[in-house]
């Protein structure tokens, strides 16, 4: 009997100490249980290629750049921003204050910039991973965790170098203080573990 409380234990522990994140299609449901503390429409960037972008409000700030195979730039127009290879995928860095909790418009483009329908891929700097289909320019995708959100890479499936990954209206923050149903559960699963010694 103290065996299986013991595995239990562990395998709450394990499951503890790992960052979960919660995915929102629907925006005003990430916007009820985020706490925003930026938002950029990225309105105002000149257009062009440039090699990563700097944004901050506050204690919040973050960099924009291309990453993957292709050694692209990032590429801006009309307010949205993009990547000069579509091998590349977007690169968004957390630079100032702990971000719990990130949410956009994402799309795949042609090269030209007309906006086609395709999936799109998010992953979070601990692995956290999710393939979505967008369709245009207003399709929203959120996130929010637990653990601080360090970075997060917006592409297409590998191979797809016939579009591109687009962005627009970037909102980053934390998350609404409410208790969540795993922490209960790592709390009331150790607390009985502990009785039971």
């Amino acid at each position: 009997m103290k065996f299986e409380y013991a595995i239990v234990a562990l395998s709450l522990s394990a499951l503890c100490g790992q960052s979960l994140a919660d995915m929102f299609d629907d925006e005003s449901l990430f916007f009820e249980q985020v706490d925003v503390m930026y938002t950029n429409t990225f309105d105002g960037l000149e257009t062009g290629a440039v090699s990563s972008l700097d944004f901050s409000s506050g204690d919040y700030s973050y960099t924009v750049s291309a990453a993957g195979p292709g050694g692209g730039m990032l590429s801006v127009r009309d307010g949205e921003i993009s990547t000069t290879h579509g091998m590349d995928g977007i690169l968004i860095t957390f630079t100032g204050a702990d971000v719990y909790a990130v949410g956009g418009n994402l799309w795949s483009t042609l090269e030209d910039g007309e906006t086609v329908g395709g999936y799109i891929s998010l992953e979070l700097d601990d692995g956290t991973f999710e393939l979505f289909s967008a369709t245009s320019r207003e399709n929203f995708r959120g996130l929010s965790s637990e653990s601080a959100i360090e970075s997060i890479f917006i592409d297409l499936p590998d191979g797809d170098e016939l579009f591109w990954a687009s962005m627009d209206s970037l909102s980053i923050g934390t998350l609404v203080p409410a208790p969540s149903a795993l922490s209960l559960l790592c709390v009331a699963g150790v607390g009985a573990a502990r009785r039971r010694r």
